[in-house]
C-alpha cells in the first residue's frame, strides 16, 4: 500500500496550480468573510481532489497496468480510503490553523470551531459514498447519482427544519435537544465509522467483480 500512497501523493503534487489556487482563495476568503467555514471548505476540496485520483487510475487502461503489479483489489481500495480520508484531515487541520490565525489577527471568536469539528465527519461520509459510486459507474455517472442523493438530502433537511421550527415540535425532537452535544458527536462518529466500513466492503466487492 505504501507504493500506492506515494503514487497518489506524487499525482497530487502534479496539481500544484490547483492546490495553490485553492489555498490562495482560502486565505483571501478568510480575511473577507465571517464564520468558521475554512476547515469544512478545505477538507471538502482536499477530499474531492483526492477522489479524482481514481479517475486518473482508470484512464488509458490504468487499472490493467496497475494490477499487473503486486497489488490486489483489496489493497487498492484500502489505500484509496486511507489516502482520501487522510487528505481531507490535512485540509481540515490546515483550515483550522488558518481560522485560528485569522481570529488572532482580527480578534474574532473561536466558538465557531466547535461546530466546524463536525464537518470532517460529514466529509468522511461523502467519501464513503463517492468511492464505491465512482468505482462502479465511473466519474461522470457517479457525479449525477451523487447530485440526486444530495438533492434528496436537501429535501429531507428542509422538511426536518420545518418540523423543528414548528410551534409544537414532536417529543423526540425535544428529547434530542436535551442530549449532550459530545454524546451526539460520538454517536455521529460511530454511525459514520460503520457506514464507512460497509462502503469499504462494497468497494472491494465492486473491484473484485471487474474484469481487467
Amino acid at each position: 500500500m505504501k507504493g500506492l500512497l506515494i503514487k497518489d501523493i506524487r499525482m497530487m503534487g502534479q496539481q500544484q496550480t490547483v492546490l495553490a489556487a485553492m489555498v490562495g482563495i482560502s486565505v483571501l476568503m478568510a480575511f473577507t468573510l465571517e464564520g468558521s467555514f475554512l476547515p469544512g471548505y478545505l477538507s471538502l476540496m482536499a477530499g474531492i481532489t483526492a477522489i479524482g485520483t481514481v479517475t486518473y487510475d482508470e484512464a488509458d487502461n490504468g487499472f490493467q497496468f496497475l494490477f499487473t503489479l503486486p497489488v490486489d483489489c483489496r489493497t487498492y481500495v484500502r489505500e484509496k480510503y486511507v489516502f482520501c480520508i487522510g487528505m481531507l484531515l490535512v485540509g481540515s487541520v490546515l483550515g483550522t490553523a488558518m481560522e485560528l490565525v485569522r481570529n488572532a489577527f482580527t480578534g474574532g471568536s473561536f466558538g465557531g470551531l466547535a461546530e466546524a469539528a463536525v464537518l470532517p465527519l460529514v466529509m468522511v461520509l461523502m467519501i464513503a459514498v463517492m468511492i464505491p459510486l465512482q468505482l462502479k459507474f465511473g466519474a461522470e455517472r457517479a457525479r449525477v447519482i451523487l447530485m440526486m442523493i444530495y438533492g434528496g438530502i436537501a429535501v429531507l433537511a428542509f422538511l426536518a427544519n420545518r418540523l423543528m421550527s414548528s410551534s409544537q415540535p414532536p417529543a423526540f425532537i425535544l428529547a434530542l435537544d436535551q442530549v449532550s452535544p459530545a454524546l451526539v458527536l460520538c454517536c455521529i462518529a460511530a454511525v459514520i465509522a460503520v457506514l464507512t466500513l460497509l462502503s469499504y466492503l462494497c468497494s472491494v466487492r465492486i473491484m473484485e467483480k471487474k474484469e481487467f
